[in-house]
């Protein structure tokens, strides 16, 4: 089934700064989101001592304050996104990579934590403020680097209960 014109998403300026229906400001959650680079080298259980070649990986994650500590800056990501890594570098749109420290990972929620000692790739950035789940029927807004493609923004409806 085809959508008529009259249907068709508005589309907004590229300098402009939209603002959704859930109040937040797209350019202000734009600059916590950065693009995970992974390389990593799947272990080989039957020959340990025998290393696989390393292969390569993008995911995104987004920047938010530690817990406890206003001023200290940490990345979350999919664990799926780091898993048997080798090195993890993190980049912001427009800005060169940096090299990232994993400090933990859970494959159970599928969530890892990255650390930038370079504070020069905090510059510029903000932090993403964590909520409350999605509600039956609620706009949400999904930002990030789908398959280590260029930066997309994504405005959606939730259509499951979280």
């Amino acid at each position: 089934m085809f959508r008529s014109a009259s249907s068709a998403p508005h589309l907004v300026r590229r300098n402009s700064v939209p603002e959704n229906e859930l109040g937040h400001d797209v350019l202000s959650l734009s600059k916590s989101v950065v693009k995970v680079y992974t390389t990593f080298s799947t272990p080989n259980y039957n020959q340990p001592w025998q290393l696989q070649r390393s292969s390569s990986s993008f995911s995104s994650g987004f920047i938010i304050n530690a817990p406890n500590n206003d001023k200290t800056r940490l990345i979350v990501c999919n664990a799926h996104g780091v898993s048997n890594y080798t090195s993890v570098s993190v980049k912001i749109a427009g800005s060169r990579k940096y090299v990232a420290k994993v400090l933990c990972i859970s494959d159970s929620q599928d969530l890892a934590i990255l650390d930038v000692e370079d504070e020069n790739f905090f510059r510029g950035t903000s932090r993403y403020v964590l909520g409350n789940y999605l509600r039956l029927i609620q706009q949400f807004l999904s930002l990030g680097f789908p398959a280590g493609k260029k930066f997309h923004l994504l405005l959606g409806l939730s259509i499951v209960v979280l």
